[in-house]
């Protein structure tokens, strides 16, 4: 008797879990239905945002710099169960570190599980900032972050900034990216002066063009900051959705499982009992 309520408790456990990922399934599912929407926009925004880059750099080059010094801004998540998302980020950034050499990179880490999975790199850390973003992203949230990074490089005297995040291709496809923020790498500083001439005769510019440029590389940092935190939040609920789904499917078979085995010990125990009656009555 107590083995069965043994297996009964078993059984309640695993449906008390099992309410836990199917809720935890259901909310990352609304919110990587919203994100995905808001993705293509956050896309397009930032396009358009680089061809507007594109057209200044005609008329106002950006000047050489040498790679010495790098500002990397790493997006990781806040809360886990998420399998391997946090990890694949870190594996990028400290590929990133030993390619371009530890002593020349300081790292921003936004998330609260980035500072746990960036332990060996603890030195070279000077940011570790929470997202706490319980919906999706918005513009106005991440601007006064981008502005911070933006001062944070000049003190730092960084000449280039990169920022490392997971952009989402589909539910199942995510890939941990870094990319190159500053310097903008544009397609109009590789064009041979006749074409970058004849380019030029499209576009009417007036004004400080110096400073204008300058503006538009701010917001092109906002926008680029906009874009990657929505593509890493919603590969993060992404593999958040597919954890919680086949967790919930695999509760499932053992809840039915146990009930299975449940029941026979049960008929087992009722067989038993029977055979005592019998067995008794036969002495009688």
């Amino acid at each position: 008797m107590a083995k069965l309520q043994g297996i009964r408790k078993q059984i309640a456990l695993v449906r008390q879990i099992q309410h836990v990922t199917n809720a935890m399934k259901t909310i990352s599912a609304v919110r990587l239905r919203l994100g995905k929407e808001a993705v293509e926009q956050v896309r397009n925004f930032a396009e358009s945002l680089k061809r507007n880059l594109e057209a200044i750099e005609l008329s106002v080059p950006s000047p050489v710099l040498l790679e010495e010094r790098i500002l990397l801004l790493a997006i990781f998540s806040d809360k886990g169960l998420v399998g391997g998302f946090n990890k694949n980020v870190a594996d990028a950034v400290l590929r990133f570190v030993e390619l371009k050499g530890l002593s020349r990179v300081r790292i921003a880490v936004l998330g609260k599980q980035g500072e746990k999975e960036l332990r060996s790199l603890q030195k070279n850390v000077v940011l570790v900032s929470p997202l706490s973003l319980h919906h999706v992203p918005r513009y106005a949230e991440l601007r006064d972050l981008a502005f911070r990074v933006m001062k944070m490089k000049e003190e730092g005297n960084d000449t280039h900034l990169y920022i490392a995040f997971t952009r989402y291709f589909s539910i199942t496809s995510r890939a941990p990216q870094v990319v190159q923020i500053f310097p903008p790498q544009l397609p109009t500083q590789f064009l041979r002066i006749e074409d970058r001439e004849k380019l030029k005769a499209e576009y009417l510019l007036f004004g400080d063009l110096v400073s204008l440029r300058r503006t538009l590389e701010q917001q092109y940092l906002v926008g680029m900051l906009y874009q990657t935190v929505m593509e890493s939040f919603v590969s993060e609920h992404a593999a958040r959705f597919t954890i919680m789904d086949a967790a919930t499917t695999h509760s499932k078979d053992i809840i039915e499982s146990l009930t299975i085995f449940y029941h026979k010990k049960r008929q087992e125990k009722i067989t038993q009992e029977l055979n005592e009656v019998v067995s008794a009555a036969e002495v009688l």
